[in-house]
Parts: structure tokens; sequence; C-alpha cells
């Protein structure tokens, strides 16, 4: 099914209860399998990405509001082409212009990143791709190297891959300088950024040295 399903948390005075509602689809591309949440279009509603890996495109679903509040739906999707077999999704502002950009992993052989620059107004422009190892899976953005600028590490073949943000005084600019292979077994499927050194490092903001993680 080329879906995405919503189930809304329930509860009172802005406090969960812990159950949810029946789910409520909206419709993606061809065979969604990663997903997303940001503000694309900053109306302070979170929005949906999806990798659709069976049409090369990333789906942008804007959430909808209701007396000025997100109620839950979604805008039906807009599909831009990145790439063939796109799988997993994240998000960072790797051009440095405060406007959320979306970058997305390939799972063919060789594979790549294709990184969709927002707009601002929740669309997006031409994807721009970079090579970076083979039947990508997982992805995930920070600040590697504490430089200000946003990086991205992607899970694949047998190898966590860094591909380090490029641009100058802590600014991005959108590129990615060519991908650093670390040997992480047979075949890793996901990637993730903690502190697992307990530096003290942050995660969540600049500048940061984060441990990569399968």
């Amino acid at each position: 099914m080329n879906l995405v399903s919503i189930l809304r948390g329930n509860g009172a005075g802005g406090v969960g209860n812990g159950t949810f509602a029946a789910s409520v689809t909206f419709t993606t591309g061809l065979r969604p399998v990663g997903i997303a949440c940001a503000d694309f279009d900053h109306d302070g509603v979170l929005d949906l990405a999806t990798a659709d890996n069976g049409g090369g495109t990333v789906s942008v679903l804007l959430g909808k509001k209701t007396g000025g509040r997100a109620d839950g739906t979604f805008a039906p999707g807009v599909a831009y082409p990145c790439g063939n077999g796109p799988y997993a999704l994240t998000t960072g502002d790797f051009d440095g212009d405060g406007i959320v950009d979306i970058a997305v992993t390939l799972d063919i052989d060789p594979g790549a990143v294709t990184i969709l620059k927002g707009i601002g107004d929740g669309t997006f422009g031409a994807g721009a791709s970079y090579p970076a190892g083979s039947l990508l899976t997982g992805i995930a953005a920070a600040d590697v190297n504490g430089d200000g600028i946003t990086d991205l590490a992607v899970a694949g073949g047998a190898a966590v891959s860094a591909l380090l943000g490029t641009g100058t005084g802590g600014i991005g600019d959108g590129g990615l300088e060519p991908a650093v292979a670390i040997e992480a077994g047979a075949s890793p499927s996901d990637v993730a950024f903690a502190d697992l050194t307990a530096t003290g490092a942050p995660t969540s903001s600049p500048p940061t040295r984060p441990t990569l993680r399968t």
C-alpha cells in the first residue's frame, strides 16, 4: 500500500494517556519505506516526508491546521525525484540558509545520498547526489567534526560512511565531501549519533563530535 498511517495520541489538557486513536491514512508515492518529520514550510505545523522506494521519489505531505492549530491531517503528497531506490531519510539545514532540507539514501549499487534543498514554503529544489557506498539503508545527520556544518553518516554494504558537509565560516553550502568508509561488520542497516564515551559533547546542537553507531 502506498500510504502513511497516523495514530493520534489520546489524552486531555495536553497530557497523553498512552493510548491511540484508530489510524488515519494518507497517500504517498510508490512503496514508501522511510519516513521523516519536520516543519518544511515554517508554519509551526509538522510535515512528513517519505522515501518512495518503488518510485524513485521523496513525497512531502504538508500538515494542515484547523483554528490555527495542527489537526493531524495532511495535504496530498508532492513527489520530488531523488534517484533510484530511495530508502531512508533525515533532515537538516545543509546549506546554512535556515530552511530545512532532506537527505535520502539510495539502496542501489553503487549507492548515493541525494540532498533536496528546501525552498522554505514546503517545496524543494532539484536533488544533488553524492556517491556514498553500496546498498545504502540508514542515514543520520549531525555536526561530526565540530565546524558548525551539518554532516551525514550512512549505513550500507559492510561499512558506515561519513560525508562531511562543505562550507566556510561554520556555514554549509549544501555540498558534501567524498565519503569516508569505516568498517562496520556485515550488512549494517542503520546508523545513529550518540556520546557513547561520555565526553559531554552534545549531540543535538553544534559543535559536536559524536560516535558513530550501527
